[in-house]
């Protein structure tokens, strides 16, 4: 018999469960049939089939799938959670680290990066105390900008 992919058992399995979380309504508020859940399937399921050597690039998805996952999930069910554009620079970062270091590949200056301008953009209303608005203004409007033009040249001028 063919060796199976573990991909496909997980997120059959995550699926289930969650139709027998609904359907015998195990929890209130549907607490864990909400859409989130189905990223943290599916990133669990990358994570697994990565983690087992069967297919070692899908760490990054599975790591980026999952971050973004709990991510929804906290802000949909927490009041605490922050809701803002830096927490997705600093998941990806976290990401490019994270398979920076299981890879052993390149991906680590972006992750550092991503990382940096996450937590700035996070805490962007102490910067603006701390800078100035005028240092602040010039950065949101052309940080972007170079941001931008970072990524078109790491697409158009591949090693």
């Amino acid at each position: 018999m063919k060796k199976q992919s573990i991909f496909y058992g997980i997120i059959v399995s995550g699926l289930a469960l969650m139709l027998i979380v609904e359907n015998w309504e195990l929890t209130a508020g549907g607490l864990w049939t909400a859409w989130p859940v189905l990223l943290l399937v599916s990133g669990t399921a990358f994570l697994l089939e990565s983690i087992s050597g069967r297919i070692p690039l899908s760490f990054l998805p599975g790591v980026i799938l999952s971050l973004f996952g709990i991510h929804f999930y906290l802000l949909e069910f927490t009041a605490f959670w922050p809701d803002h554009t830096g927490m997705y620079f600093l998941y990806f970062g976290a990401a490019f680290l994270a398979d920076s270091l299981k890879t052993r590949n390149s991906g680590w200056f972006t992750g550092i990066l991503l990382s940096i301008l996450g937590a700035g953009f996070l805490y962007s209303s102490v910067l603006k105390q701390t800078a100035g608005p005028h240092a602040s203004y010039i950065v949101e409007m052309f940080g972007p900008l170079l941001l931008l033009g970072f990524g078109l040249y790491m697409v158009i001028v591949r090693k």
